[in-house]
């Protein structure tokens, strides 16, 4: 057993190949005697590692020489991640998809018949993350190895400002979704960091994504500006969103304050004291 790919002889008619493919699988189908004459056969990863952002779609090419007209009968494309089947395609058609790419994962037929067996995953997910084999009996055999990792940026922050009418202090929330944890940074507009108001609550969702929620609370005024960073360590990439504080907000609560007969009115029409700004995207 070799990592990623499993490997196991065959005969052909001119001779023994080395194909890789998992023993519970079987033989690969190999052609008639006389059908290709014996040649050199190899294929070509034109990338060895490929890396995508979650939800996206990506082709993972693998080439195989086609000399004039492709013989279809006589191709068998196989790929498998970690050691587990994806998908094939024997007999001139892809069948025996893996249930965990299932709708998700192709062989599109115009681009074998052009000498690309590339596998094609819509809707990445983390899970698919992992070390890929693709394996081609075409007269001969051989296989490469291709590394696919996925990421998760928190690119979509959504953040909320809300005053606690009885303290004054404002709560300014950001949330976002990801891949690795990050860390999540609070600075005002002098870039001063402001981290050790806040308080950070983390989940995980059922693709394994990272829910994260930061939470900052702070004496303010109108038009003060906050932002929360959103840091990934490995990548060092960073996304951030900038929050305002509001004057109406800030205007409405000295108004209620400074007018108790007012006051008493909007508690008699059962009017709020405050405003909750609902979460919005950056």
């Amino acid at each position: 057993m070799t990592a990623g790919c499993a490997l196991q002889p065959i005969s052909v008619a001119f001779g023994s190949l080395w194909a890789p493919v998992p023993e519970a699988w079987g033989v690969l189908p190999v052609p008639a005697p006389g059908r290709l004459e014996q040649r050199a056969f190899t294929i070509t990863a034109p990338k060895d590692l490929y890396v995508v952002e979650h939800g996206s779609n990506v082709t993972i090419e693998c080439r195989f020489p086609v000399e004039h007209q492709l013989d279809l009968p006589a191709l068998v494309v196989y790929w498998e991640k970690d050691d587990q089947q994806v998908i094939q395609f024997v007999d001139g058609k892809t069948d025996r998809q893996d249930s965990s790419f299932s709708g998700r994962a192709s062989l599109p037929k115009e681009q074998i018949l052009k000498g690309n067996a590339g596998l094609h995953i819509t809707d990445v997910k983390l899970r698919d993350a992992g070390v890929y084999c693709c394996m081609i009996s075409y007269g001969g055999a051989d296989y490469k190895r291709i590394t696919l990792k996925v990421h998760a940026p928190y690119h979509k922050i959504n953040h909320r400002i809300f005053m606690d009418p009885a303290t004054s202090e404002y709560e300014l929330t950001c949330q976002a979704e990801g891949y690795p944890k990050a860390e999540v940074i609070w600075t005002n507009s002098d870039n001063q960091s402001l981290s050790g108001k806040t308080t950070v609550t983390t989940s995980q969702t059922e693709e394994k994504l990272f829910n994260m929620t930061s939470t900052l609370r702070i004496n303010a005024t109108a038009n003060d500006v906050f932002y929360c960073t959103f840091w990934r360590l490995q990548s060092g990439e960073n996304y951030t969103a900038e929050l305002i504080i509001p004057d109406a907000l800030l205007a409405y609560h000295r108004f209620s304050l400074e007018t108790p007969a007012l006051l008493l009115l909007l508690v008699a029409l059962d009017l709020p004291l405050y405003q909750e700004k609902p979460l919005s995207s950056a």
